[in-house]
């Protein structure tokens, strides 16, 4: 249907031509009768005059006849020798006509004055709008060049100056000949290039060349207006005794019909030709199309036009070509296309994308369409895409270039290659964050096109200046596979410098990654935006790779809806930490030899509680090296979760450590060493470890990091991190049995006191734990006996040792206790928070007593006072005081002496020592809280 509509057309096209011409001859004739009548009825007028009224013919054939007449007759040797049909149409005088006239309409330096802007707006409803606009500008730049012909000519002596300005005249008439047959075939070729280029454009194109007549004619006396006159069917009949008729023998063939000569000669000029065939654009893929594949939307070759990207590169590349053509028809190469000029572009769009970005904050907060707040690598991905469209659509067209045509041409020029290097960059951003923690994807790529884009009306300055809309610089990829497929009449092969250029437009892909390759393209500017996209991710915090994770979380499982965000950290969390503990609690045992040899500063060997630390945290790594991808998804889905698994497994093995040097401070220094030195191993055990050591981004090492302790994944979220580690730490929140052994193995790690206090005086070692002190024994009953002997004394005689059992907190009474206060001084004890937020009735504020502001406690110690029987039996009166247990007590002390009373096995002698034990142990509690006050103060 398509291929025989358009043969329709064009058959008609072709009857309606025939029928114009059949008129205009038919006109011709009439007017040569009428003519030949005048000159049989009144004979010949006067010649002289005849010649000097040339310019008054109002039809251009009949004007084109004068002045082909008078070329002939003020050309004429001075032994009266005329010349030939040959020189008419030659090089020196109606070919030179065409040749500048052919220059001055390419010319890349002059341009329309905006008279065919408003032309082509005003016929807005034409598909082929840049069409009607470059015919419109050829023609009236044509009509310019023919309007400033003035006088010229060497004669001398008698009429010199009337030849002059009948040569000005002949000048005048030919090249708006010339210029109304080019009309002609522009025309005929847009047709057939499906691109039409409609009449009344250029009918409007000539109404504003004469407007502009007074301007351009600087001997308006002799000026001849230009009129548009379509299918130029003109013979020129010059008297044979005019011209030489031997010297015109080769080129008497079509001397006298005008539109055949001029077609021809237009066909054989290389500047014409190149308006010609590229009026449409058409490229070579379209070349090769049938007919019927022709359609409105594949001839569409606007350089305006919402296309693709691939479209427009082609489109700017043609335009490139043909600006920069010269007058003397010296062409450009691809190697100049590519560099400097489009190098150039890069090296502008990269400083602008990365200097701007910094002023996109506002813009980037959130994604398009989501609530999720974007990340750190989110945000600086935003902030390079919506600072480089800003840059875009900012880009003006130079007033100070007068061919307007090349100054828009240069505008969509810059503005397409920004676009295919911003989108180039995007793909960067793309792959170089591909399998860390915080990826980049395409989608996301696309949503910061979105929101850049739906400010272009804002940024575009070239619209709200003169009207021009910017071309919409969208996520486009196909440019990759691209060829620019440039007429070859445009450019050549051959550099100005005289060498060879093997540059062509097929190779788009390779072009552009040579250009951003740092190693070849020494641009600090481009160096800086690569090394930027780079390192992206290199200074994510530890909430920042949170952030990304719990995003990736979400997006994975979202099910045309919210995605489930409570299971996160319960389940998915929450089983983190029981693999978690469950590795490091399954592997207890040797210490791992790289626990051996802690350098921690000190003489001597590291100590045991080093070494369970730090095989503690080794456990955990190894545990997270070995983490393997799920089944489940797609490839991007698993390797999301893969992530997720290690570095939450990472921060809950941070978590533990810190639970490891808070439960251990007494000796935190060690705790520390231990757990450092094993983190400070973590790369060697990531590369030690098959699963993980070729996978690059994909398992980052896990560091020694406390950041995440006030991470909010989101501003609305009511808990930090560390909050809800806290709760999952918790025995008495998280009763699940792997989380309480590995808590477990942490109190493991941590000596108590007296451990301590031994490891301190003597080697070094700490020794094995001791067993829990012996239950108070129970009240005694009313049938227990309640005294000792009489005359027997409560206390051993003179000679017998008073023991002191500090760990058990019991001591005899009158046994020096200060021994069991020597380690308090070195305890390292941190005030509890019950203490320091404590609420203090008297004074009405909180802190602990002896703080500025308040009042200083005091402390009563209770002394220990020997109690002596004297009497036939004395109960314990103590308030502390209880009955012992019938168990019996094997303790006797030794060296007795004759005559002094020792302590019996009995019930009532158990009370007694178990009352003065009591004592003992209250004095010594007593005593160490005392010390820890005065050391808090």
């Amino acid at each position: 249907m398509e291929e025989r509509k358009w043969k329709k057309e064009i058959e008609k096209g072709i009857k309606e031509r025939e029928r114009k011409k059949k008129k205009e001859r038919k006109r011709k004739r009439k007017k040569e009768k009428e003519r030949e009548s005048m000159e049989n009825g009144k004979g010949r007028k006067d010649e002289r005059r005849k010649d000097e009224f040339c310019k008054e013919k109002g039809d251009l054939c009949e004007r084109a006849q004068c002045v082909a007449t008078k070329w002939f007759k003020n050309r004429k040797t001075a032994s009266n020798q005329p010349q030939t049909w040959c020189t008419f149409w030659g090089n020196n005088d109606v070919g030179k006509l065409l040749k500048e006239l052919s220059g001055a309409m390419t010319n890349a330096d002059t341009g329309d004055h905006d008279l065919c802007k408003s032309i082509v707006q005003e016929k807005g409803d034409s598909p082929y709008m840049e069409a009607n606009r470059k015919a419109c500008e050829y023609i009236v730049k044509g009509l310019e060049h023919t309007y400033k012909i003035k006088e010229y000519g060497t004669w001398s002596g008698k009429d010199t100056d009337k030849k002059k300005k009948e040569n000005q005249q002949f000048g005048q008439t030919m090249s708006c000949v010339l210029l109304n047959i080019y009309a002609d075939l522009l025309k005929k070729k847009s047709q057939e290039q499906k691109c039409n280029v409609e009449e009344n454009i250029i009918k409007q194109a000539f109404e504003k060349g004469k407007g502009q007549m007074d301007k351009w004619c600087k001997d308006k006396g002799n000026c001849i207006e230009c009129k548009r006159q379509e299918i130029f069917d003109c013979k020129l009949d010059v008297d044979s005794g005019l011209w030489d008729a031997q010297g015109s023998k080769d080129c008497l063939a079509g001397k006298d019909d005008v539109e055949n000569k001029v077609t021809e000669m237009l066909n054989e000029d290389t500047k014409v030709q190149r308006t010609l065939k590229s009026i449409c654009k058409r490229n070579f893929f379209f070349s090769k199309l049938p007919p019927y594949h022709l359609t409105t939307t594949n001839l569409r070759r606007d350089c305006s036009s919402k296309n693709k990207l691939c479209d427009r590169l082609e489109c700017i590349a043609h335009n490139w070509f043909e600006d920069r053509i010269n007058t003397a028809e010296v062409k450009k190469t691809w190697c100049e296309f590519w560099n400097p000029d489009v190098k150039k572009r890069l090296k502008e769009i990269s400083k602008k994308m990365v200097t701007g970005s910094a002023t996109m904050d506002s813009l980037c907060e959130r994604t398009v369409g989501k609530t999720t707040t974007l990340n750190a690598a989110g945000k600086k991905a935003c902030g390079f895409i919506t600072a480089g469209l800003k840059y875009i659509y900012g880009i003006k067209e130079n007033a100070d270039v007068a061919n307007r045509k090349k100054a828009r041409n240069n505008r969509l020029t810059e503005q397409t290659l920004y676009c295919l290097f911003l989108n180039e960059y995007a793909n960067l951003l793309i792959e170089k964050t591909k399998g860390q923690v915080c990826p980049i994807l395409e989608e996301n790529i696309k949503e910061m096109f979105e929101k850049g884009n739906a400010k272009m009306d804002e940024w575009c300055l070239e619209g709200k200046k003169s009207g021009n809309d910017c071309v919409k610089c969208e996520r486009d990829t196909s440019y990759k596979t691209c060829p620019l497929s440039v007429d070859s009449s445009l450019w050549t092969t051959t550099k100005s410098t005289g060498g060879p250029c093997d540059k062509d437009g097929t190779n788009v892909k390779g072009e552009v990654d040579g250009l951003l390759d740092t190693n070849q393209n020494k641009d600090q500017e481009v160096k800086q935006a690569v090394n930027a996209i780079n390192t992206i991710n290199k200074n994510n915090t530890l909430c920042d790779r949170v952030k990304c994770i719990y995003y990736r979380w979400g997006e994975n499982r979202k099910d045309n809806g919210e995605p489930p965000w409570p299971q996160f950290w319960n389940p998915d969390v929450e089983t983190r930490l029981k693999n978690l503990s469950e590795a490091i609690t399954k592997k207890n045992g040797t210490y791992e030899s790289l626990c051996e040899n802690i350098q921690d500063g000190k003489s001597g060997p590291a100590s045991e509680a080093s070494k369970k630390a730090c095989n503690f945290i080794v456990n955990g790594l190894k545990h997270i090296y070995n983490i393997q991808k799920g089944q489940d998804g797609s490839t991007q889905k698993k390797e999301d979760n893969q992530i997720f698994h290690r570095t939450f497994s990472c921060i809950l093995l941070n978590a533990l450590a810190d639970e490891m040097e808070k439960k251990c401070s007494a000796i935190q220094d060690d705790i520390k060493e231990g757990i450092n030195h094993a983190f400070q191993k973590s790369k060697d055990i990531k590369e030690q470890t098959h699963a993980c050591n070729n996978e690059g981004d994909m398992c980052p090492v896990c560091e020694r990091d406390k950041d995440y302790s006030s991470c909010r994944i989101q501003k609305s979220d009511g808990n930090t991190i560390k909050k809800r580690f806290d709760d999952m730490l918790n025995p008495n929140k998280n009763k699940d049995p792997k989380v309480k052994e590995v808590l477990e193995e942490i109190e493991k790690i941590c000596p108590t006191r007296r451990e301590l206090s031994r490891s301190e005086t003597g080697n070094g070692a700490i020794p094995p734990r001791l067993p829990e002190p012996v239950p108070a024994p129970k009240e005694a009953t009313d049938n227990e006996p309640k005294q000792t002997q009489a005359g027997k004394s409560a206390h051993p005689s003179k000679g017998t040792s008073r023991k002191v059992n500090c760990s058990g907190q019991i001591a005899d009474a009158g046994a020096n206790l200060d021994a069991c206060f020597d380690d308090v001084n070195d305890l390292s004890i941190e005030p509890p928070v019950s203490i320091l937020n404590e609420h203090h009735e008297a004074t009405g504020k909180t802190g602990p007593l002896g703080e500025l502001g308040t009042k200083p406690g005091t402390t009563t110690v209770t002394e220990i006072v020997s109690i002596t029987n004297s009497g036939p039996g004395l109960t314990p009166t103590h308030a502390d005081s209880q009955t012992p247990s019938t168990g019996t007590d094997t303790q006797t002390p030794s060296g007795s002496a004759a005559g002094t009373s020792t302590i019996s096995t009995s019930a009532g002698k158990n009370t007694k020592n178990e009352n003065k034990r009591k004592k003992g142990r209250v004095y010594i509690k007593k005593k160490r809280r005392k010390k820890r006050k005065e050391k808090i103060k």
